[in-house]
C-alpha cells in the first residue's frame, strides 16, 4: 500500500496512514504536466519545439483524522502547530512497499488546510492544497572508500555502510555514483577529520570529464567537518566546529571551477575528495531528481 508522511528539517515525521490517527487519502497532483509551445520554422508544416517547461501542480488531497485513536481536534490543531514551526516542510510518497529505497520526497508550502465540523461518526475531515518547490528526489546515501591509486580504486556499491574505511597522509577518498534520475542530481557531502585545502571533484568515468571542482583554501582539524553542498536551492561550503559554529567557506572558494556541480542522469561518475593530511570519515547523500514518480 502507498504511504505518506510530513517530515521536517531534522528528519522529524508524521505518519499520514492512520498509525497515529491521521490518514490521507483522495490525493491528486501526483504527476507531471508539460508545457510546450512549436513553430513552424520553414514555413511548410514542419514544426521545432521553442520552449519547454515543468508546470506546478497542486498536490490535493484529505486529511481523516481518526477519532478511534486520537481526539480530531487536539490532533488537528497538534499538526497545525508541527506545520507552522517547521522551517522545511516535505511530502514523502512511497508508491509501494519497498521500504525507504522507495520513498520520494518534495519540498512544499502548505497553501490552505480546512477545518470542518466533525461527522455523525466523530470523525474530522480537512482537505489541505500543497505548492510543490522542488521535483521529487530520492536521497541515497553511498560509501566512501580511501585509496592511493585513483584511477583503480575498489568501486562500492550503492548502499549505505557505516564502517567506513580511514586513511593517512595525501590521497583521497572515492564514491562510484551511477546514472540516473530525469534531470542532473546534486549532492550533500561531510568529512569530518583532519584535510588541508580540501578538493571535492566529479568526473565522468566515460572520457574522463571533469563536471565540476570545488577547491577550498583552509585546514580542518581532527573535531572539524568540512560540509558541500550542491542542492539547486540550498548551496552552500562551510567548516562546522567542535563547538557546533559554522564557519561560511565561500571566500575561500576557487572561483574559476564550478564548485556547485550538478551530477549528469546519463553518465556513471566518480567523486573523489583529495587533500593534504587527510584522515577522517566522509559521507555522501545522493540526490536524484525525478518529474514524476
Amino acid at each position: 500500500m502507498r504511504r505518506f508522511y510530513f517530515e521536517n528539517e531534522n528528519s522529524i515525521r508524521i505518519a499520514l496512514n492512520d498509525e497515529t490517527g491521521i490518514f490521507l487519502f483522495a490525493p491528486t497532483g501526483l504527476g507531471v504536466e508539460f508545457e510546450h509551445e512549436y513553430g513552424d520554422y520553414a514555413g511548410n508544416g514542419f514544426f521545432r519545439r521553442n520552449k519547454f517547461k515543468t508546470s506546478q501542480l497542486e498536490f490535493n488531497a484529505n486529511l481523516l483524522f481518526n477519532p478511534n485513536k486520537t481526539n480530531p481536534y487536539y490532533k488537528y490543531r497538534e499538526l497545525l502547530d508541527w506545520i507552522s514551526s517547521t522551517k522545511e516542510l516535505y511530502l514523502v510518497y512511497a508508491p509501494s512497499e519497498n521500504g525507504k529505497e522507495g520513498e520520494y520526497y518534495r519540498r512544499v508550502h502548505v497553501k490552505n488546510i480546512e477545518k470542518s465540523e466533525l461527522s455523525p461518526d466523530g470523525s474530522l475531515i480537512t482537505p489541505i492544497v500543497l505548492l510543490p518547490l522542488t521535483p521529487w528526489f530520492h536521497p541515497s546515501p553511498i560509501s566512501i572508500g580511501f585509496g592511493e591509486d585513483y584511477d583503480e580504486a575498489m568501486r562500492y556499491d550503492f548502499y549505505y555502510d557505516d564502517q567506513l574505511i580511514y586513511g593517512t597522509g595525501d590521497g583521497n577518498y572515492h564514491a562510484s555514483i551511477p546514472a540516473g534520475g530525469h534531470m542532473p542530481g546534486a549532492i550533500l557531502l561531510t568529512f569530518k577529520g583532519t584535510i588541508v585545502n580540501p578538493v571535492v571533484s566529479l568526473i565522468g568515468r566515460k572520457n574522463g570529464k571533469v563536471y565540476g571542482e570545488c577547491s577550498v583554501t583552509d585546514t580542518f582539524s581532527a573535531t572539524d567537518t568540512f560540509v558541500l553542498s550542491t542542492q539547486e536551492q540550498d548551496s552552500y561550503v562551510k567548516k562546522i566546529k567542535k563547538n557546533s559554529e559554522e564557519e561560511d567557506l565561500i571566500d575561500k572558494l576557487d572561483i574559476t571551477k564550478n564548485a556547485f556541480f550538478t551530477i549528469p542522469q546519463d553518465e556513471d561518475c566518480d567523486l573523489r575528495i583529495s587533500g593534504g593530511n587527510i584522515n577522517g570519515e566522509a559521507l555522501v547523500k545522493v540526490f536524484r531528481y525525478y518529474r514524476g514518480v
